[in-house]
This record gives structure tokens, sequence and C-alpha cells, in this order.
């Protein structure tokens, strides 16, 4: 189709070629549609700023996402699938994560990370995603001070791959249980 495509130049392309896709604090109304994004490091890094991100396909890359600094993206309708550490990594920010899928079949140890500290709570909302297959766990939450009442997440109406919900439990971890 007419997406954009940030890929590698490497003949053989692996994750980390190259590093991101920086939105800084001064990137004013961006917007991130239709793009296929593969073989970075950080893949989307958004500081501070809240892009929204849609029908996006963005993997094999160490981490598909970098969320930071009180972001409040819409992500919505995307393939993030297939990052070697985590698909989407959530720093002291409140996106809203919905309709997109988020699988791995080989090696993505992660699927969403959530961490927040005292000074910028996380409470993402998370829901209707398919989040399944990582190596680790699908969703982990962890808060710097060890204070999980920092950390809301809204994870409603996931697919996690099976609907036992003991297999699903073992593949939700936060900190006090790890």
């Amino acid at each position: 189709g007419n997406e954009i495509v940030f890929t590698s130049n490497r003949e053989i392309p692996a994750a980390q070629d190259w590093d991101n896709i920086y939105f800084a604090p001064a990137s004013g109304s961006s917007v991130v549609k239709y793009t296929k994004l593969e073989y970075s490091k950080y893949g989307l890094y958004i500081d501070t700023v809240s892009p929204p991100v849609e029908n996006c396909t963005i993997q094999k890359s160490y981490y598909g996402m970098w969320l930071k600094g009180g972001s409040t993206s819409s992500i919505t309708s995307n393939i993030i699938s297939e990052n070697i550490d985590r698909d989407i990594h959530i720093d002291n920010s409140s996106p809203t994560i919905t309709n997109n899928t988020m699988i791995s079949t080989s090696a993505g140890k992660y699927g969403v990370v959530v961490m927040g500290t005292s000074v910028l709570p996380a409470k993402p909302i998370v829901n209707n995603n398919s989040i399944y297959g990582h190596t680790s766990e699908d969703m982990y939450a962890k808060s710097s001070s060890g204070d999980l009442s920092l950390i809301k997440i809204d994870a409603q109406g996931n697919w996690w791959g099976t609907t036992d919900t003991k297999q699903i439990s073992i593949k939700i971890l936060d900190y006090n249980e790890g």
C-alpha cells in the first residue's frame, strides 16, 4: 500500500541497526499513521508529547515503542510484535492502547511493561488488545520506589491467547509477585 517504511539498509537486517524515531517535547502536533517501522533500537521513542499512533506495523526491533514523561498518546489498531525485549514500554505515562496486536511467536520477552513514580504515576488504559506469546510476561508492572499504588492499569477486554485464568495470571506480573 501507501505506508511509510523505516527499516534497515543492511543486507542482513537485525534489531538495533538504527536508533529510533524520536518525538521530543517540542514535536508539536505530530501524528504517526500507516507506518512500517522495523530493525531499530527504540522504534518510536515518545518523550513528553502525545502523538496518536494508528494503523502501523512496528516489529523486529529491540523495543517497539517507548513512552515517557507523561505521554498520553492514543495507540490504536497497530501490529506491534516480534520485538526482542518488549513491544511497548510505558515510563511514567498514561497512554490509551486499544485494538492492537502484540504477539510474539519466537523471541519477544515482554508485551507491555509499565513503570511509575510518585512524580509521574502511570495510568495506562490497555483495552481490547491481543497480547500473548512473550517469553517472560505479557504484561509487567513495576514502580522504582516499590509502591505499586503509583500504577493503575485498566486492562479490560484483552485476549491473552487463552481463556484459562491460571495461565493468564502467570503471564501478568507486578513487582510484588516477582
